[in-house]
């Protein structure tokens, strides 16, 4: 195991106020990071050589993983990373990368009866073929965002394609939402839901077509009606088929609750209304899910505050990045001081110098406890920095 015990400790969140690092110089850190080691070491050596899919991880010395099986959420992940990137200036000439990978997907996970697959091997062939709504909705958001960028043909027709699989054979009139996938299974969860959210928002944002608004507001209404509870501020995880919870107390995330902050906040500017249950989401996860030690989020909880886990992956250290800045712009006091000691601990605590790879997750001892980088972590990664470098901290409320 790998000792990640950064070598300033007053630079982590929580550390000495004066000392803090100045956040336009961390922008320029981050960025150079992203550019310089992040998209080449993905790009040269995150893509199998034969067949233009993506790999499913890399391990921690930059080589690539040839040999696991890929999840469909991955060559979604990444095509949409790409796409993103390029967007933003970051990386040029990769139409062709994402385009091969593009037709890889197409071609190894859509299954025959419709609906994008869990996982195929590294010749193509079917690992699990259930088709889950939460691999369906990275589905939109990649030929969103291919559509986006570089207007690829087809892009729309797979969005119609996904779409009408996802409504015509998941969802649940009775209950509400939609199933897990085909076949059915339990627990139900409220990932793939918030998923669907995002996908939404992206498809609404590439296309200009406003009825994905309509079903972004169909999900908030779930997530009102069963996700949340009002009296404590938190967001469940799982549930029984007709949406009771399915233990008490909840098991509930920090970094889902993050993440919904982030989308909350998104959805309510494009509807020109701020949705107030954001802040609540947000308060709990500061004040029961983030390690006093540390600064780091913890990735599990009970919805009575109390600790399932002391691990701490990646991603919910992202998100939370993503919130504190949505934060940070809406004047929310203490947001702002905390965004430049949590990007300095992740760079010095969680990257991996030289490589563009990252620690996946640290143990309650601050260890890292896996050997590879997983690429589905590089969609959490790109966007939370991404928010971080738009950041101005004069800036008033959007």
């Amino acid at each position: 195991m790998v000792t990640t015990n950064p070598t300033d400790t007053a630079a982590l969140p929580g550390g000495d106020p004066s000392r803090r690092p100045e956040i336009p110089a961390l922008q320029e850190r981050v960025r150079a990071w992203l550019r310089d080691e992040a998209l080449p070491g993905w790009r040269l050596r995150g893509v199998d050589p034969e067949t233009g899919a993506f790999v499913e991880a890399r391990n921690l010395d930059g080589s690539p993983d040839l040999l696991a099986p890929r999840r469909f959420r991955v060559q979604a992940r990444q095509i949409f990373s790409f796409c993103y990137a390029t967007e933003l200036g970051l990386v040029e000439g990769v139409e062709d990368l994402v385009s091969r990978a593009a037709e890889r997907m197409i071609a190894d996970y859509w299954h025959d009866d419709a609906g994008w697959i869990f996982a195929a091997a590294p010749d193509g062939s079917a690992v699990d073929q259930r088709r889950e709504v939460y691999e369906q909705a990275f589905a939109l958001l990649a030929f969103a965002w291919l559509h986006r960028v570089f207007r690829a043909d087809r892009a729309l027709d797979w969005i119609d394609r996904t779409l009408g699989f996802i409504e015509r054979r998941c969802g649940d009139p009775r209950h509400g939402g939609f199933l897990e996938g085909v076949p059915p299974s339990l627990p139900r969860r409220q990932n793939p839901h918030m998923h669907l959210l995002e996908a939404m928002l992206e498809l609404q944002e590439a296309t200009g077509d406003e009825a994905y608004l309509g079903r972004a507001g169909a999900i908030l209404e779930l997530f009102r009606a069963r996700f949340f509870d009002p009296a404590r501020g938190t967001l469940g995880e799982f549930f029984a088929q007709d949406w009771t919870p399915a233990s008490t107390p909840q098991r509930v995330e920090p970094g889902h609750h993050f993440e919904w902050v982030w989308l909350l906040d998104r959805y309510g500017r494009a509807m020109g209304a701020a949705v107030p249950e954001m802040d609540a989401l947000y308060d709990f996860a500061l004040d029961h899910g983030v390690s006093p030690d540390d600064g780091f989020a913890f990735d599990q909880l009970l919805s009575d505050g109390s600790r399932v886990s002391g691990s701490k992956r990646i991603w919910p250290q992202l998100e939370m990045l993503k919130a504190l800045v949505v934060q940070a712009r809406r004047r929310r006091a203490g947001a702002l001081d905390r965004i430049g000691p949590l990007v300095e601990a992740l760079l010095q605590v969680y990257m991996v110098p030289g490589t563009g790879c990252w620690h996946d997750r640290l143990g309650p001892d601050g260890r890292a406890e896996q050997a590879a980088c997983p690429a589905s972590g590089f969609y959490h990664v790109i966007v939370a920095f991404d928010e971080f470098l738009k950041l101005r901290s004069g800036d008033p409320a959007p």
